[in-house]
């Protein structure tokens, strides 16, 4: 967080949120000393105030902010672990599967909200995903195969084919696709072709 870095883990379960804390409480833990008075107390009013303007953005449906997240919807406590990420303004957000899990709706709100705020901020998102979806955002793609470089993206938007071909390894030594190049990229990180 120092460095200025919002992270969206892959398991919301396991370390996107905490399950018995509310919604504002889960928004806001990262700007807890943001928050906090001169003397480091949290006012629950102030959580909720800082959380509210994210909680409409996302359109997150609960109770209201003190509704504990584990008795939410998937689809909301993946919103709510995206605001909790993105809240601190940060320079770099990294993006793990931030769409799995949630509904057809929600994933087109989460990603316009993440494009959104790298336009605007001109924040960096690092998107690490295995949904073709998910890379409409996307202004360049990189494929990697067994661990591997494999294929770079970078004429959006991209060809379904040629991503999926790819991802499979079989992508043909640099032809230009009918949306745009790709470039292969071999074991030593350069360009090939």
């Amino acid at each position: 967080m120092r460095a200025g870095i919002g992270y969206i883990p892959e398991d919301r379960q396991a370390e996107g949120f905490v399950a018995l804390l509310g919604v504002a409480e889960n928004s806001t833990m990262t700007i807890v000393d943001w928050l906090a008075g001169k003397i480091g107390w949290l006012s629950p009013r102030a959580r909720a105030r800082a959380a509210e303007p994210l909680a409409r953005t996302l359109s997150v449906v609960s109770a209201g902010p003190h509704q504990p997240l584990g008795e939410l919807s998937g689809g909301n406590q993946q919103k709510v672990t995206v605001a909790r990420a993105i809240i601190r303004r940060p320079r770099l957000i990294v993006a793990i599967t931030p769409t799995r899990g949630v509904d057809v709706a929600a994933k087109s709100l989460l990603l316009a909200e993440l494009a959104q705020i790298t336009a605007e901020s001109q924040a960096g998102l690092l998107l690490a995903t295995d949904e073709l979806s998910d890379l409409a955002i996307c202004d360049r793609v990189i494929v990697l195969v067994r661990g591997e470089i494999f294929a770079e993206f970078t004429d959006p938007p991209f060809d379904r084919a040629a991503l999926i071909a790819a991802t499979e390894g079989l992508a043909n030594g640099g032809s230009a696709g009918p949306r745009g190049p790709v470039t292969p990229i071999g074991s030593d990180g350069q360009e090939q072709g």
